[in-house]
């Protein structure tokens, strides 16, 4: 079972005061989470972590087939490795997209990120599936 995660970049240009308004809105936002406990993601648009239950997921045929384009191709010297101090960050300079599965549109992947635990077999998945989470993803 292969789960994939996406996040939109923010727009080009935006500026420090936007910035600062969508920061005080994750703190706020976090905070809320922390008080309300689990399963705050499913009522509202949190992306993460969540926590995928078989029984409750319902995928559409839209939702089923997911284009990758770029993929299959040798990578050139313009990708790299990042130890991001708490993650290792792929960066992906080539062209690489991603469409299909209900999203709306055409996505240039940017980065592959990995989450893994201390130790082989402990839980180190920023996400779940049944409330188990795995050594990596």
């Amino acid at each position: 079972q292969t789960v994939y995660f996406l996040r939109r970049k923010g727009e080009e240009g935006e500026g420090e005061e936007k910035k600062e308004e969508e920061k005080k809105n994750e703190n706020e936002e976090e905070e809320e989470e922390e008080e309300a406990g689990g399963g705050v993601w499913i009522r509202r648009t949190h992306q993460s972590p969540i926590d995928i239950i078989d029984h409750q997921a319902h995928v559409g045929a839209e939702y089923q087939e997911i284009r990758l384009v770029g993929f299959d191709n040798e990578s050139s010297n313009k990708t790299w490795m990042k130890n991001t101090g708490k993650t290792v960050a792929i960066l992906l300079k080539d062209d690489y997209f991603i469409s299909g599965a209900g999203l709306p549109g055409r996505f240039k992947a940017e980065k592959v990120e990995f989450h893994w635990g201390q130790s082989n077999g402990s839980a180190g998945s920023e996400h779940s599936i049944n409330g188990r989470r795995f050594p990596v993803e």
